[in-house]
């Protein structure tokens, strides 16, 4: 099957931002990672295959990113029910930060019947005739949550980042009530990661009951100094995530995945898809 492209945002892939790890002076006389925890690997496992084995999810998460302080941090607001094998909506509200840009959305949804792309901001959207599964389904770099590929293109995250970058997996246990809903217990899933330019350090909170993910951070830190030509230049930055809402295995209807456009948004036609 040939790769679903969103024409709406071309270019988008699906990164997920995991972090990085062994120093640079390390990687460039080793060329390796230091070693990795094996209870983390252990753990890494483990979340992969509970979110492969899960039969559908609704979840809601609040992503914020801030390169300078927090209080000036842009937010992403995600929404995703899934149903296997090809049952999907995924609503992602972009709410910049500063008045420079205005709040706008990216729909993806998936009934059985047809797939759906919707861009607020161009108010366009395209429809296709809904595929077996979504393995090929393109979605936007700024979903770092690494659950979404798991579970929409059955994919491993994990093992997609070891081949462009040095990574060392360590964990830990963390039992706290600060006083939100929810587990109190984690495993801690830390990784340490030396890709490109930059040192990054990524922080996933998984249940310890049920192996989901209810919070992650994600650290960026430049390299000093002049930058690599042959590199894009990396910017120091702060990402979290919250998981407001993780339901695992709902009864999810047909009715949950369906997206109707406003009335006033224009479908772009697609060379494999004439009206």
């Amino acid at each position: 099957m040939r790769a679903l492209r969103c024409p709406l945002r071309p270019g988008f892939l699906i990164a997920i931002g995991l972090g990085m790890a062994a120093t640079q002076a390390q990687a460039q006389q080793t060329g390796a990672p230091l070693p990795s925890d094996p209870a983390a690997l252990a753990l890494r496992a483990k979340m992969v295959q509970t979110y492969r084995s899960l039969r559908s999810i609704r979840e809601t998460v609040v992503q914020r990113q801030w390169a300078a302080t927090p209080d000036k941090a842009s937010t992403i607001k995600i929404e995703l029910r899934f149903r296997r094998p090809n049952r999907v909506y995924l609503y992602v509200d972009y709410l910049p930060a500063g008045r420079q840009m205005g709040r706008w959305q990216l729909v993806f949804a998936c009934d059985g019947r047809s797939l759906i792309f919707y861009n607020s901001a161009k108010n366009e959207f395209q429809r296709f005739k809904a595929p077996a599964t979504l393995e090929n389904l393109v979605l936007p770099a700024s979903l770092r949550e690494p659950e979404i590929p798991i579970l929409l293109k059955n994919s491993d995250p994990f093992a997609e980042l070891e081949k462009t970058a040095l990574v060392r997996y360590t964990s830990s246990f963390v039992n706290s009530s600060d006083g939100k809903q929810g587990p109190s217990a984690f495993d801690v899933l830390l990784l340490d990661v030396r890709q490109g330019g930059a040192d990054r350090q990524l922080r996933y909170s998984l249940a310890a009951s049920d192996h989901l993910l209810y919070r992650w951070s994600l650290a960026i830190r430049p390299d000093s100094g002049p930058v690599s030509p042959f590199q894009e230049a990396e910017t120091a930055s702060s990402v979290t995530a919250e998981y407001t809402q993780v339901e695992a295995n709902p009864r999810l209807t047909d009715a949950d995945f369906t997206f109707t456009p406003p009335p006033v948004a224009k479908e772009i036609s697609s060379p494999r898809h004439k009206r």
